[in-house]
């Protein structure tokens, strides 16, 4: 128990599972690390622990690999976390939500447009912040 505890006490493990709470959607380790502005193995590294512990699956679809919430929690502690993760205040998250969105639209057929480069990122992100 002590260990779900200090799996969401790290922020990033705690952003990323907001991510798929809010939006429950799939998404590419890319997106994440462009949308919290943290390097991809860090964000593969999260990824791979909320896995383990059940919170996330993911599925592979070309060279991608996708990750979404795990929808079936049977653990009552776990259903509870999600649920106290999903009633956090928004504000705390709502810059990554807003990220997400707008990167998820960059899509390109569906599929993860990795090739998005750093800099059209960024003025995507102060575009899209400025507008909120």
């Amino acid at each position: 128990m002590l260990n779900l505890f200090k799996l969401f006490a790290n922020k990033t493990n705690l952003r990323i599972i907001q991510l798929f709470v809010q939006t429950n959607k799939e998404i590419c380790v890319c997106e994440i690390s462009d949308v919290l502005d943290i390097p991809a193995y860090d964000i593969s590294r999260s990824l791979s622990k909320l896995k383990r512990k059940g919170f996330i699956n993911s599925r592979k679809h070309n060279k991608f690999v996708y990750y979404k919430k795990e929808g079936a929690l049977t653990d009552p502690l776990k259903k509870k976390l999600i649920s106290l993760i999903k009633n956090l205040p928004e504000a705390s998250f709502e810059k990554d939500i807003i990220l997400l969105k707008k990167r998820l639209s960059m899509r390109k057929d569906k599929n993860c447009a990795c090739i998005i480069g750093k800099a059209e990122w960024k003025r995507e992100v102060n575009f899209t912040l400025n507008r909120e």
